[in-house]
């Protein structure tokens, strides 16, 4: 499967990242979501309605 000990690494590495990059839309989702409902407009409307 891998033939050198740099590709070893480099396997073994993308195998541990592979799953932080997919839940990269998913940080990026939910700061949006943070970032809306923490700015000062919104918590007014939503004190105010």
């Amino acid at each position: 499967m891998c033939d050198s000990e740099a590709e070893k690494i480099l396997f073994i590495l993308n195998k541990h990242e592979r799953p932080y990059r997919l839940l990269i839309p998913v940080y990026i989702f939910s700061y949006s979501i943070m970032d809306f409902t923490c700015s000062p407009d919104c918590i007014l409307v939503f004190l105010y309605s």
